[in-house]
């Protein structure tokens, strides 16, 4: 089942969607469709990046002359 949604557009980009379509709204349709499904398959699939664990922040940390195995341990 198909929804519709009503968008402005501003006139330059209607005139080049015209354009490159020749006027075709079937085809424009499915331009603007192919290209909002792109948008948003891609903004869906970017995962944040995963925070680093706690263990792993502390056996990253350098050992120095007071640092006695992981970080936070020296004295």
């Amino acid at each position: 089942m198909a929804n519709e949604l009503s968008i402005k557009l501003n006139q330059k980009i209607t005139a080049d969607l015209i354009q490159k379509f020749n006027g075709n709204q079937e085809d424009i349709e499915k331009f603007v469709h192919h290209c909002i499904e792109q948008s948003l398959a891609e903004s869906i699939n970017t995962d944040p990046p995963t925070p680093e664990s706690l263990e792993d922040y502390l056996k990253s940390g350098s050992k120095g002359s007071r640092a006695y195995g992981l970080k936070g341990q020296g004295w």
